[in-house]
């Protein structure tokens, strides 16, 4: 008998199929009476869900399918953070088209000017907050200028909804957006860290082939 080759692709695959096979089965008992029948295919699709996070993701596309599987139905709600999830998804789907070589009107309905200006607006916020955050590290010094602690996280919370709010430029942008998202939260529970770590792990990936997970971290 052949011995069964499993690629990267072939995993995602089998994921993707097992997610859709276990959210029908949901939609099948999730009105049925017997509780048993319930709990059961409730745990087979939490199982699936977390068996497609930690499958790498070939592309951005895979990405994107993996945070709307993790936000869910938060998705559609009237809030700030998923106004903010949204943004982050939206920001996938340009990135994936631009990459395609698909033109910026059609990819994102700007015009080129209006992309380099939010470009440069991002870029001089993202520079505000590392900037205010080396200050805030470094304690009393000279270069703080003798502005207090309160005033220095003020300025990086004006950067931060300035970050969030406008289009991520890059996959980079995207990691930058969602390390702001998470960074409270990730650790709350172990499934916040694994789809922090492996959606993180996809992303660096795709952005640079030589990426090694954990490569990020020195």
């Amino acid at each position: 008998m052949a011995k069964t080759e499993y690629t990267e692709e072939s995993r995602w695959t089998s994921a993707e199929y097992n997610l859709s096979v276990a959210r029908l089965a949901w939609s099948a008992v999730k009105g049925d009476m017997d509780c048993s029948a319930r709990q059961q295919v409730a745990l087979a699709l939490d199982d699936a869900k977390n068996i497609l996070y930690s499958v790498p993701a070939p592309d951005i596309s895979g990405v994107r399918q993996k945070l709307t599987v993790w936000w869910g139905e938060s998705l559609s709600e009237d809030s700030y953070a998923s106004s903010v999830n949204c943004k982050v998804i939206g920001d996938l789907t340009r990135i994936e088209l631009q990459l395609l070589g698909v033109e910026e009107a059609e990819a994102s309905g700007r015009t080129p000017e209006e992309a380099a200006e939010q470009a440069d607006a991002w870029q001089a916020a993202h520079r505000e907050y590392h900037d205010h955050a080396r200050l805030l590290t470094e304690g009393r010094s000279p270069s703080r200028d003798q502005r207090e602690a309160d005033a220095i996280v003020d300025v990086m919370f004006q950067a931060t909804d300035a970050l969030l709010d406008l289009p991520a430029p890059s996959i980079h942008g995207v990691i930058q957006k969602l390390e702001l998202i998470w960074e409270m939260d990730r650790l709350e529970t172990v499934v916040d860290g694994t789809i922090y770590v492996n959606v993180m792990r996809d992303l660096h990936g795709l952005s640079n082939p030589t990426y090694r997970p954990g490569d990020d971290l020195h």
